[in-house]
């Protein structure tokens, strides 16, 4: 047993593996924290998406509110000219009535 402590080749095998196992394991560290400032940026991504959807939908709520604003006044301008063209329709007709009956 002493003997094997004694054999250069057989430290260099040691030794060849301890530092082996140590880069595996430095290389294993730098994975996870890899692994980790992307999970980090992906959560802090997601949280700047969705405050800027969440502006994106406010602002789309403000353009909703005014094209149904803006459809309201035309449906009472509408209702507006229909009533105007009605009372128009009917003076013509009162006028046409009275010019017929003065050249009568």
């Amino acid at each position: 047993m002493s003997n094997m402590w004694g054999n250069p080749e057989f430290l260099a095998v040691v030794f060849s593996v301890l530092v082996a196992s140590y880069h595996v394991g430095a290389w294993r560290q730098r994975v996870d924290n890899g692994r980790n400032g992307i999970a980090a940026q992906m959560a802090q991504f997601r949280e700047v998406a969705t405050q800027n959807f969440a502006r994106i939908d406010a602002r789309f709520d403000g353009v909703e509110r005014q094209l149904r604003a803006s459809q309201d006044i035309r449906a009472a301008d509408e209702r507006w000219k229909g009533v105007m063209e009605s009372k128009l329709d009917g003076h013509d007709g009162r006028i046409l009535r009275l010019e017929h009956a003065e050249v009568v």
